[in-house]
């Protein structure tokens, strides 16, 4: 499995524009209606940055790029295909996951929430008596997270099934993730990363600029038309 770990925030107004006129126009209108200006940064550098592993892994011109949504909402990628991928942002963070098997991603930034009620709303038993141990339970409440949306989206789920506990049983890693987007200790790093497979494999992690998702993409786009 491989992670391409990006950042949003490093992309001017005008940049993020370029990218979201590249996608289909469906894609382009749900994007544009975010009102928010770093929840449509990252999603506009997600969209780009799934997109094109899909056309380096699979050699696929963008007009190729046929992705769909299943019953619960996870996308996929329509036709005979063995890539599966997922996708996650938060707080300028971008992290995209791709595999030959089925595969779940979520990264949040660690800050400060009212966790303790969300936990005793949707944690297990022993998710909870593993918070309470916690000298810092922050980071904590964070892993425990994470790795749940992340076995509800390897599922076709997501948040809603998270907090329902509608998680699918699998094999579930959790990192740390620094701001320049190296992995780390997820008890000390400013995010917390878990995914979530089939079984145990392998996995990788490559950070690429949002700058270089940009040109590799829209130049992969021009060269195609």
């Amino acid at each position: 499995m491989k992670l391409v770990v990006t950042r949003a925030d490093g992309l001017e107004s005008s940049e993020i524009g370029r990218l979201i006129e590249t996608f289909p126009p469906a894609r382009r209108e749900q994007i544009v209606r975010i009102r928010d200006g770093r929840r449509l940064a990252e999603s506009a550098v997600g969209e780009a940055c799934v997109r094109l592993g899909i056309a380096e892994r699979l050699g696929l011109a963008p007009a190729e790029i046929a992705l769909a949504r299943g019953e619960r909402g996870k996308p996929f990628l329509e036709g005979d295909f063995s890539l599966h991928f997922n996708l996650s942002h938060s707080g300028g963070l971008v992290v995209c996951a791709f595999g030959g098997a089925p595969v779940g991603v979520d990264v949040e930034e660690v800050r400060k929430i009212e966790f303790r009620s969300i936990a005793e709303r949707c944690f297990t038993d022993g998710e909870r008596e593993e918070l309470g141990r916690a000298d810092d339970p922050l980071p904590v409440f964070f892993r425990l997270w994470t790795a749940r949306e992340s076995g509800a989206k390897l599922g076709g789920g997501g948040i809603f099934a998270a907090l329902r506990g509608g998680v699918s049983a699998g094999y579930v890693r959790s990192f740390g993730v620094t701001r320049e987007g190296e992995l780390a200790d997820w008890r000390t790093a400013p995010y917390v990363l878990s995914v979530s497979s089939p079984s145990p494999v392998g996995c990788t992690a490559e950070f690429r600029s949002a700058e270089e998702i940009l040109r590799a993409w829209t130049s992969l786009c021009s060269a195609r038309t």
